[in-house]
């Protein structure tokens, strides 16, 4: 590999500016990590309100059997006054 490039010479007509564009500027990135531990009172955690904390429930659906298909209000016989002749 010990080819030879060709160079050609910059016309005297030409002129070579110093002065870099900005692409070629160089950045004066500044990078500020802060690498500290958060206490207590930085967390930014909360109990939540009353009206917004929710409780397990165990799904709507046993919600709605369970009103539809629930015991008798009443304990007693409901045949009581039916009855004929029972004595």
């Amino acid at each position: 590999m010990k080819m030879k490039i060709l160079t050609n010479k910059i016309p005297k007509e030409v002129e070579v500016s110093r002065e870099l564009i900005p692409e070629e500027q160089p950045r004066n990135v500044e990078i500020h990590k802060s690498h500290k531990k958060k206490t207590d009172e930085e967390v930014s955690y909360h109990q939540k309100s009353e009206k917004n904390s929710k409780t397990n429930q165990g799904g709507s659906y046993r919600r709605l059997m369970a009103k539809k298909y629930k015991k008798p209000k009443t304990r007693g016989d409901k045949n009581f006054g039916k009855r004929k002749g029972m004595k």
